[in-house]
């Protein structure tokens, strides 16, 4: 739902001749954000900048901040945190206590020296040719599947989980 809205929009940009203006997006829900992966159409933006990957383990979520399209999507920061607790939509603060001050730094440069807050990420991110984040999960439990969600559910963005076909190709008994 949440990728039919942003085809949309960029197909009424493309019609327009506006192609270059930023993305509007008018609505969210994590509840319908997560998307199983389909390639090529789960593929970031090619002019995607704020790319993230989380390989959710039994007791650690790996995070890798990835460079756009022209860096060929190579990771250029790496952190761990503990799995997620239990909290809420309400609770979606949660994301700046996952984002280390270098994620912040490396999204929004300079600006985020001193304020590493939601809003100020989602001021920054608004300003970008594609205003939404492209978050790849690797996960093989149901709660990272369902927290994952809630914790982006304040930022835009397309949450993508890749299966084991994204990684081995032929019979996977896995």
């Amino acid at each position: 739902l949440f990728n039919s809205r942003i085809d949309d929009t960029m197909a009424q940009q493309n019609a327009t001749g506006t192609g270059n203006d930023p993305i509007s997006i008018v609505s969210y829900s994590p509840h319908d954000a997560l998307e199983t992966s389909d390639f090529p159409a789960s593929n970031a933006h090619l002019d995607a900048t704020n790319v993230i990957s989380i390989v959710c383990g039994n007791s650690r979520y790996h995070w890798a901040l990835h460079g756009g399209y022209d860096d060929e999507y190579f990771p250029n920061l790496f952190w761990k945190t503990s799995t997620m607790g239990e909290f809420s939509e309400d609770d979606a603060e949660n994301l700046q206590d996952y984002f280390p001050r270098k994620a912040f730094q490396a999204i929004g440069g300079p600006e985020f020296d001193s304020d590493h807050t939601i809003e100020n990420l989602l001021h920054h991110i608004t300003k970008r040719r594609i205003p939404f984040f492209h978050v790849y999960i690797i996960s093989n439990g149901d709660k990272a599947r369902e927290t994952v969600p809630l914790l982006f559910s304040r930022v835009p963005c397309r949450i993508i989980q890749l299966q084991a076909c994204d990684f081995v190709t032929g019979q996977y008994d896995g």
